[in-house]
């Protein structure tokens, strides 16, 4: 078991994240199916925040990200420390997934 530390962070769609909600748990879950979890629970709790045609995007730290304007929700995820200063050793994203936006023709 492990003890996590998460953030979950809401976008304004431009590039500004707002804290929402973090808490410390103790998982035996590895740290990006955790990160998932956090965001699957987000989407529960939450249903009229959510649209419809988002993803779930899980990265194993904060070196990847979506495009900002895409993204609706921001998990970030530590061991248990201060998660604004450690690395992340997992965010999960729910972003707008490109086909639902693009046009492709």
């Amino acid at each position: 078991m492990d003890d996590y530390r998460y953030v979950v962070e809401t976008s304004n769609y431009d590039g500004n994240w707002e804290l929402v909600d973090g808490n410390v748990d103790r998982s035996a879950l590895p740290p990006q199916e955790y990160a998932r979890a956090v965001v699957e629970k987000w989407i529960c709790d939450h249903p009229r925040r959510v649209t419809g045609g988002e993803r779930i995007t899980v990265y194993a730290a904060e070196d990847v990200q979506p495009d900002p304007g895409l993204v609706h929700l921001r998990v970030r995820l530590a061991h248990d420390s201060d998660v604004d200063k450690a690395l992340p050793i997992a965010v999960a994203y729910l972003e707008i997934a490109e086909r639902d936006w693009r046009d492709d023709g």
